[in-house]
Protein backbone atom coordinates (compact mmCIF):
# COMPACT_ATOMS: atom_id res chain seq x y z
CA UNK A 1 0.00 0.00 0.00
CA UNK A 2 1.37 3.38 -0.93
CA UNK A 3 0.07 6.77 -0.12
CA UNK A 4 -0.29 8.64 -3.41
CA UNK A 5 -0.44 12.38 -3.10
CA UNK A 6 -1.26 14.98 -5.70
CA UNK A 7 -0.17 18.52 -5.09
CA UNK A 8 -1.36 21.76 -6.61
CA UNK A 9 0.03 25.02 -5.40
CA UNK A 10 0.67 28.40 -6.94
CA UNK A 11 4.05 29.95 -6.38
CA UNK A 12 4.29 33.72 -6.29
CA UNK A 13 7.21 34.96 -8.34
CA UNK A 14 10.08 36.89 -6.90
CA UNK A 15 11.09 38.80 -10.03
CA UNK A 16 10.61 41.85 -12.20
CA UNK A 17 7.34 43.22 -13.53
CA UNK A 18 3.92 41.84 -14.30
CA UNK A 19 4.97 40.38 -17.65
CA UNK A 20 7.58 38.09 -16.18
CA UNK A 21 6.69 34.36 -16.19
CA UNK A 22 5.09 33.13 -13.01
CA UNK A 23 5.73 29.52 -12.04
CA UNK A 24 2.77 27.25 -11.40
CA UNK A 25 3.95 24.20 -9.53
CA UNK A 26 1.61 21.45 -10.74
CA UNK A 27 2.66 17.85 -10.09
CA UNK A 28 1.07 15.22 -12.31
CA UNK A 29 2.88 12.39 -10.55
CA UNK A 30 3.55 11.65 -6.89
CA UNK A 31 5.43 14.68 -5.52
CA UNK A 32 8.18 13.02 -3.52
CA UNK A 33 11.66 14.43 -3.02
CA UNK A 34 13.55 11.13 -2.97
CA UNK A 35 16.68 10.50 -5.09
CA UNK A 36 15.71 9.65 -8.66
CA UNK A 37 12.36 11.45 -8.47
CA UNK A 38 11.35 13.65 -11.41
CA UNK A 39 10.46 17.23 -10.49
CA UNK A 40 8.38 19.29 -12.95
CA UNK A 41 7.60 22.99 -12.74
CA UNK A 42 5.34 24.77 -15.21
CA UNK A 43 5.53 28.52 -15.97
CA UNK A 44 2.90 30.89 -17.33
CA UNK A 45 5.46 32.61 -19.57
CA UNK A 46 8.46 31.67 -21.67
CA UNK A 47 11.63 30.73 -19.79
CA UNK A 48 15.15 30.36 -21.13
CA UNK A 49 16.98 29.01 -18.07
CA UNK A 50 15.95 27.17 -14.91
CA UNK A 51 18.11 25.72 -12.14
CA UNK A 52 17.18 23.40 -9.28
CA UNK A 53 19.52 23.78 -6.29
CA UNK A 54 22.17 25.08 -8.70
CA UNK A 55 21.69 22.27 -11.24
CA UNK A 56 20.51 23.14 -14.73
CA UNK A 57 17.12 21.75 -15.67
CA UNK A 58 17.44 18.57 -17.70
CA UNK A 59 14.69 19.72 -20.06
CA UNK A 60 12.85 22.97 -20.86
CA UNK A 61 9.94 22.86 -23.31
CA UNK A 62 6.52 24.24 -24.15
CA UNK A 63 3.78 21.91 -22.93
CA UNK A 64 0.99 22.18 -25.49
CA UNK A 65 -1.34 20.15 -23.29
CA UNK A 66 -1.24 22.73 -20.50
CA UNK A 67 -0.27 25.75 -22.60
CA UNK A 68 2.59 26.45 -20.21
CA UNK A 69 6.35 26.28 -20.36
CA UNK A 70 7.80 23.41 -18.33
CA UNK A 71 11.15 22.64 -16.73
CA UNK A 72 12.15 19.15 -15.60
CA UNK A 73 14.87 17.92 -13.26
CA UNK A 74 15.67 14.48 -11.91
CA UNK A 75 16.98 14.47 -8.35
CA UNK A 76 20.45 12.83 -8.39
CA UNK A 77 20.95 9.62 -6.44
CA UNK A 78 23.97 11.06 -4.64
CA UNK A 79 22.53 14.50 -4.06
CA UNK A 80 23.14 16.08 -0.66
CA UNK A 81 19.84 17.77 0.00
CA UNK A 82 18.58 20.33 2.45
CA UNK A 83 16.04 18.43 4.49
CA UNK A 84 13.86 19.19 7.47
CA UNK A 85 11.35 16.92 9.19
CA UNK A 86 11.15 14.47 6.25
CA UNK A 87 10.91 17.33 3.78
CA UNK A 88 13.29 18.30 1.00
CA UNK A 89 13.84 21.99 0.25
CA UNK A 90 14.70 22.85 -3.37
CA UNK A 91 15.67 26.33 -4.56
CA UNK A 92 14.41 27.07 -8.08
CA UNK A 93 15.81 29.99 -10.07
CA UNK A 94 14.61 30.97 -13.53
CA UNK A 95 15.29 33.53 -16.27
CA UNK A 96 13.26 34.58 -19.31
CA UNK A 97 14.61 35.53 -22.75
CA UNK A 98 14.54 39.24 -21.83
CA UNK A 99 16.81 38.71 -18.84
CA UNK A 100 14.10 38.87 -16.18
CA UNK A 101 14.90 36.66 -13.16
CA UNK A 102 13.04 35.07 -10.29
CA UNK A 103 13.50 32.47 -7.58
CA UNK A 104 11.47 30.42 -5.16
CA UNK A 105 11.92 27.55 -2.73
CA UNK A 106 9.64 24.52 -2.92
CA UNK A 107 9.20 21.73 -0.40
CA UNK A 108 8.72 18.02 -1.19
CA UNK A 109 8.19 15.16 1.22
CA UNK A 110 10.97 12.59 1.38
CA UNK A 111 10.97 8.93 2.34
CA UNK A 112 7.44 8.56 0.98
CA UNK A 113 8.02 7.17 -2.45
CA UNK A 114 9.59 3.86 -1.55
CA UNK A 115 8.45 0.90 0.48
CA UNK A 116 10.47 -0.44 3.40
CA UNK A 117 12.48 -3.60 2.80
CA UNK A 118 14.05 -6.33 4.88
CA UNK A 119 17.74 -5.94 4.04
CA UNK A 120 19.25 -8.42 6.50
CA UNK A 121 18.27 -11.26 8.81
CA UNK A 122 20.25 -13.38 11.25
CA UNK A 123 19.76 -16.32 10.85
CA UNK A 124 19.68 -16.03 7.05
CA UNK A 125 17.31 -18.01 4.88
CA UNK A 126 18.42 -21.62 4.38
CA UNK A 127 21.00 -21.60 7.17
CA UNK A 128 21.77 -24.14 9.89
CA UNK A 129 22.19 -22.57 13.31
CA UNK A 130 22.91 -23.42 16.91
CA UNK A 131 19.61 -23.32 18.81
CA UNK A 132 21.21 -22.26 22.08
CA UNK A 133 23.01 -19.34 20.45
CA UNK A 134 19.86 -18.05 18.73
CA UNK A 135 17.86 -18.39 21.95
CA UNK A 136 20.52 -16.35 23.72
CA UNK A 137 21.29 -13.71 21.05
CA UNK A 138 17.88 -13.56 19.39
CA UNK A 139 16.75 -13.33 15.78
CA UNK A 140 17.82 -10.05 14.20
CA UNK A 141 15.91 -8.32 11.40
CA UNK A 142 17.23 -5.14 9.75
CA UNK A 143 14.96 -2.88 7.68
CA UNK A 144 15.89 -0.32 5.04
CA UNK A 145 14.15 2.47 6.97
CA UNK A 146 12.32 3.04 10.27
CA UNK A 147 9.11 1.07 10.76
CA UNK A 148 5.97 2.67 12.16
CA UNK A 149 4.89 0.70 15.21
CA UNK A 150 1.58 2.58 15.24
CA UNK A 151 0.33 1.02 12.00
CA UNK A 152 2.46 -2.15 11.84
CA UNK A 153 0.93 -5.02 13.76
CA UNK A 154 1.92 -8.67 14.22
CA UNK A 155 4.96 -8.22 11.98
CA UNK A 156 6.82 -11.38 12.99
CA UNK A 157 5.34 -14.89 12.97
CA UNK A 158 7.69 -17.72 13.95
CA UNK A 159 6.55 -21.33 13.58
CA UNK A 160 8.18 -24.72 14.06
CA UNK A 161 7.94 -27.67 11.64
CA UNK A 162 4.59 -28.72 13.18
CA UNK A 163 3.08 -25.31 12.45
CA UNK A 164 2.97 -24.24 16.08
CA UNK A 165 3.51 -20.53 16.57
CA UNK A 166 6.26 -19.60 18.99
CA UNK A 167 5.71 -16.46 21.04
CA UNK A 168 8.81 -14.30 20.97
CA UNK A 169 9.19 -10.79 22.33
CA UNK A 170 10.28 -8.03 19.96
CA UNK A 171 12.83 -5.39 20.91
CA UNK A 172 13.27 -2.43 18.57
CA UNK A 173 16.24 -0.10 18.10
CA UNK A 174 15.76 3.56 18.99
CA UNK A 175 14.90 4.47 15.38
CA UNK A 176 12.73 1.37 14.81
CA UNK A 177 14.88 0.10 11.92
CA UNK A 178 16.25 -3.00 13.68
CA UNK A 179 14.21 -5.64 15.50
CA UNK A 180 15.54 -8.31 17.85
CA UNK A 181 13.28 -11.25 18.67
CA UNK A 182 13.82 -13.09 21.96
CA UNK A 183 11.98 -16.25 23.11
CA UNK A 184 9.50 -16.20 25.94
CA UNK A 185 9.84 -18.91 28.56
CA UNK A 186 8.96 -22.30 27.09
CA UNK A 187 9.12 -21.01 23.51
CA UNK A 188 12.82 -21.56 22.87
CA UNK A 189 14.19 -23.18 19.70
CA UNK A 190 15.06 -26.86 19.97
CA UNK A 191 17.94 -28.73 18.31
CA UNK A 192 17.24 -30.60 15.09
CA UNK A 193 14.12 -28.65 14.14
CA UNK A 194 13.02 -26.61 11.12
CA UNK A 195 11.61 -23.10 11.65
CA UNK A 196 10.03 -20.46 9.46
CA UNK A 197 9.86 -16.75 10.22
CA UNK A 198 7.34 -14.64 8.31
CA UNK A 199 7.92 -10.89 8.24
CA UNK A 200 4.74 -9.18 7.10
CA UNK A 201 2.33 -6.26 7.53
CA UNK A 202 5.07 -3.71 8.19
CA UNK A 203 4.81 -0.06 7.16
CA UNK A 204 7.03 3.01 7.18
CA UNK A 205 5.80 6.27 8.80
CA UNK A 206 4.42 7.40 5.43
CA UNK A 207 2.17 4.34 5.22
CA UNK A 208 4.10 2.44 2.55
CA UNK A 209 3.84 -1.32 3.04
CA UNK A 210 6.82 -3.65 2.74
CA UNK A 211 6.87 -6.93 0.85
CA UNK A 212 6.40 -10.09 2.91
CA UNK A 213 9.59 -12.06 3.53
CA UNK A 214 9.98 -15.68 4.66
CA UNK A 215 13.11 -16.91 6.39
CA UNK A 216 13.47 -20.69 6.81
CA UNK A 217 16.30 -22.13 8.89
CA UNK A 218 17.22 -25.34 10.67
CA UNK A 219 18.76 -25.87 14.09
CA UNK A 220 21.66 -28.26 14.33
CA UNK A 221 21.08 -31.56 16.16
CA UNK A 222 22.95 -32.16 19.39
Amino acid sequence: MKKIAFLLCVIIMIGCGEREPKPVYLIDNTPFGDPGALVKVWFTGEISSVTFDGHQASKIYYDEGKNWWCAEWKIPDDEEARTWDNRRIILIKWENPRGGKGSREIVLYTGCGTSPKVIKTDPVNGSKVNAEEVNRDGIIVVFSEPISLKISEDVFVLRNSSGKRLKWEVWWSSDNSIAILKPKEGMELKPGEKYTLRIKDYFDPAGNEGVEVKVAFTTKPI
